[in-house]
């Protein structure tokens, strides 16, 4: 005797489809770039410099900034934090003629991989031929100058 399918059998069938499909997109979104942000960090940062200024470095687990020849240690919590709220900026791309000339603005080292310049041109900054503005970049930029000092032991 042959047994026919029901209906309930192809509303199964539809739905983990549609189910299957919904998990393609989302993996497909999750792993494509949003051009309207810069990944400052890809993989782990060991230093920032921003050219003429000051930087930023790891040495070990402990963070430093160094300015005017002087290492500060800086607070741990506040570097992680810092990274976890501007490891992505937002970013407008920049269209029409690319300024004629950029300036190096800040190299930012990585664990693994090779460094990268961020060319800069008044408000317009460039990496890897990509020229955008970024207010969230500068605003992150200037957050990072002004991270706190670790406290010293015995300070509250």
């Amino acid at each position: 005797m042959k047994q026919k399918l029901g209906i309930y059998f192809w509303v199964r069938v539809a739905v983990m489809c549609a189910a299957l499909v919904a998990v393609v997109l989302i993996m497909f979104k999750l792993n494509t770039p949003d051009s309207a942000e810069f990944n400052i960090c890809p993989t782990r940062v060991t230093s920032i410099a921003l050219i003429g200024d000051s930087a930023l470095m790891q040495d070990g687990l402990t963070w430093y900034r160094l300015k005017n020849g002087q290492r500060q240690e800086l607070d741990q919590v506040a570097v992680e934090k810092w990274f976890s709220a501007n490891c992505k900026v937002a970013i407008e791309a920049v269209s029409g003629e690319a300024p004629k000339e950029t300036h190096p603005w800040a190299t930012i080292a990585y664990v693994s991989g090779s460094p990268i310049t961020l060319q800069r041109a008044d408000s317009i900054f460039m990496s890897n031929e990509r020229y955008f503005r970024s207010e969230h970049l500068i605003q992150a930029m200037s957050q990072l100058q002004a991270l706190p000092e670790a406290k010293k032991p015995g300070e509250n």
